[in-house]
């Protein structure tokens, strides 16, 4: 939630997520997505539209809706929490404070061992395509558009 959190933390927070975003990208990790997952509370909701402003247009901002069940109760996250999921759609990584910190080197270590090694194991195990699910907790299919995802929550 972000009334936790002051403006201006969370505009340096955002600004280091985009500095991660650039030098993944950089150093040649691509096609990873990443999304922000704002709290459905109302208090939150009615910051959406500067959450919104404030992140970069590279990394979309979900907003849950009152109604639908809650994003981070159906994936066991918390606020400020990192989700890392490989290609396959399978969750590697759950990282929550203090790790999720961007200021230590946790969260960016994790993209890139999910990036470069089969961590997750035995491909040939039946699973569910990541956009599939995805999908199937985010209403907006355009959330997802690369192989590799990485989720926080505001």
């Amino acid at each position: 939630m972000l009334g936790l959190r002051s403006r201006k933390e969370n505009s340096m927070l955002f600004s280091r997520l985009e500095d991660l975003r650039v030098k993944l990208e950089k150093e040649g990790y691509s096609n990873i997505s990443y999304v922000v997952v704002n709290h459905q509370e109302i208090s939150s909701r009615l910051k959406y539209a500067h959450l919104k402003n404030k992140v970069s247009e590279h990394i979309p901002v979900y907003q849950q809706e009152e109604d639908q069940p809650d994003v981070w109760t159906l994936l066991n996250g918390n606020k400020d929490d990192f989700l890392i999921y490989d290609r396959c759609g399978r969750l590697v990584y759950h990282l929550g404070l203090p790790y999720s910190f961007l200021t230590f080197t946790y969260v960016e270590d994790s993209i890139k061992t999910v990036y470069c090694e089969d961590k997750c194991g035995n491909c040939s195990l039946k699973i569910k395509p990541l956009k599939q699910e995805v999908n199937s907790v985010f209403s907006d299919p355009e959330i997802l558009t690369h192989e590799y995802f990485a989720m926080i929550t505001f």
